[in-house]
């Protein structure tokens, strides 16, 4: 299997599931590989894609409790405090960040675990100093993979992020109070957050 970036970040968002999931939405699911893995931990799963192809893949791949439609975050209409369980990976900067973690918000049912991979825009001496880092560890995961003679996927729609992390932490502590962003490798930013109750 082709090294992806978005993959990779699979099993950081699947510790972040709770335990009992009832219903869990994946924004921004692309082919439904990641909606498939939360599906056999959560009784239902919510997927939705803006692209129509994806959108068609993922119906072919995830098993009867995943539910996968064509939408776009901003525009979902999904129902206030549904989702034990969010995640989006690469998504968010496709679009008006804190119009999309209001939503998010919105959406997480009371004690809900929000969990995204983003995508942020290099702007510090420490951001440069990580991509320095990611490059060669970027070359050698593809590398490995072009010996293993797989390809990597690069027919997801590819947007270059506007927001620095800074942006980021900034618009996350206002629309998220109590959120946690974290760097990580491969330009990818990790967002925490976890809905309080009542």
């Amino acid at each position: 299997m082709a090294f992806v970036h978005n993959r990779h970040y699979h099993p950081t968002l699947l510790r972040r599931l709770p335990r009992h999931c009832d219903n869990a939405l994946d924004a921004g699911c692309g082919r439904g590989e990641f909606a498939e893995k939360v599906a056999r931990r959560a009784r239902h799963v919510d997927a939705f894609d803006t692209d129509p192809d994806m959108v068609a893949a993922a119906k072919d791949r995830v098993p009867d409790n995943v539910t996968v439609r064509q939408a776009d975050l901003l525009h979902a209409d999904l129902a206030p405090g549904a989702y034990d369980y969010i995640a989006s990976i690469s998504v968010l900067h496709h679009m008006d960040l804190e119009a999309a973690l209001a939503t998010l918000r919105d959406a997480l049912a009371p004690q809900g675990t929000l969990a995204v991979i983003g995508c942020y825009r290099e702007a510090t001496p420490l951001d440069y100093a990580v991509a320095l880092i990611a490059s060669p560890t970027n070359a050698v995961a593809r590398l490995a993979h072009a010996v293993a003679r797989t390809a990597p996927d690069d027919s997801m729609p590819v947007a270059r992020p506007s927001t620095t992390l800074a942006d980021v932490r900034e618009v996350a502590a206002r629309v998220l109070p109590g959120s946690q962003v974290r760097r990580r490798l491969f330009w990818r930013y990790l967002l925490t957050y976890r809905k309080p109750a009542g």
